[in-house]
């Protein structure tokens, strides 16, 4: 109920942000948040729906999450870390939740992600602050970060330097959807141009060299930074979003077969960003 805070704010998001779909806030104690009818549980909603946002401390979520799938939602973003990247306890949870939505054929974003947005749709879904000042719009830019965080204040630079990011995906832990299965789908995505990624580690390296093939082939740049360059930036990445850095030098290869850009710097992403945009909207974009 207070928009100010964590859940209270990704409701207000949706609302002044103008998306169009109907809105259940779940709630046994209330009856009305921020002007909004709100239902005790998911089994007295009219309808099914689309995606649940589940904003609970992380020992209530896999209550929740069977909840929703008897409910017949078709996906879930959770946004409560302490699961693989705290321990062996962490894992287990977060199989559980994992073997949840998969029994359900329920998608599930996280857990530990700060959420995504959609600006066609006007579907801000995060609870982070970005868009205190304002809301995105437009743009042909796609961003997929294993951080939210770090999302977050690429969103943020990328917006004082004029450019707009169309669709962001932070995808946490990534017990069920990873950064490839989103970058595949942005590289099929007809307002989609440029893609960026920030990653930790790469969890299946088949389905991200398919997805790096994708974007090729449909003439999408690519820009990359992925961490883990020495060894305290994997021990830094696996206690972050329990991630496998794996072999940089392979990871370096695996750019240069496919064109990709590996950045060093916020900045630098954003800058060949930016000049991506520029060659392909003059039909200029340089050989390899």
């Amino acid at each position: 109920s207070d928009p100010s805070r964590g859940n209270g704010r990704t409701l207000r998001y949706l609302i002044q942000g103008g998306f169009a779909g109907p809105l259940f806030p779940v709630n046994p104690k209330r009856e009305e948040i921020q002007g909004i009818r709100c239902w005790p549980s998911m089994s007295a909603l009219p309808q099914a729906v689309d995606t649940v946002i589940v904003a609970l401390p992380t020992e209530a979520v896999a209550t929740a999450l069977a909840e929703c799938a008897v409910a017949g939602a078709r996906s879930a973003i959770v946004f409560a870390g302490g699961y693989a990247e705290t321990g062996a306890a962490g894992r287990q949870a977060q199989r559980e939740i994992a073997r949840i939505a998969r029994d359900a054929g329920m998608v599930l974003l996280g857990p530990n992600s700060l959420g995504a947005y959609d600006a066609r749709e006007r579907s801000f879904m995060t609870f982070s602050s970005m868009f205190e000042e304002g809301f995105t719009q437009g743009g042909r830019i796609g961003m997929v970060t294993q951080s939210g965080g770090w999302g977050s204040q690429a969103r943020r630079l990328a917006a004082e330097r004029g450019m707009s990011i169309l669709q962001w995906v932070s995808t946490g832990n990534e017990a069920d959807l990873d950064a490839a299965e989103v970058m595949q789908a942005m590289a099929q995505d007809a307002d989609i141009d440029v893609i960026l990624l920030y990653l930790e580690g790469v969890r299946d390296a088949a389905a991200l060299r398919q997805a790096l093939d994708a974007a090729r082939v449909n003439r999408k740049p690519v820009v990359v930074i992925k961490v883990g360059r020495t060894a305290a930036g994997q021990v830094a990445a696996a206690s972050h979003t329990a991630s496998l850095a794996g072999e940089d030098k392979a990871f370096n290869a695996l750019c240069a077969h496919y064109g990709v850009h590996r950045a060093d710097s916020i900045e630098e992403l954003l800058d060949v960003a930016y000049a991506a945009l520029h060659a392909m909207r003059h039909g200029r974009m340089p050989k390899g």
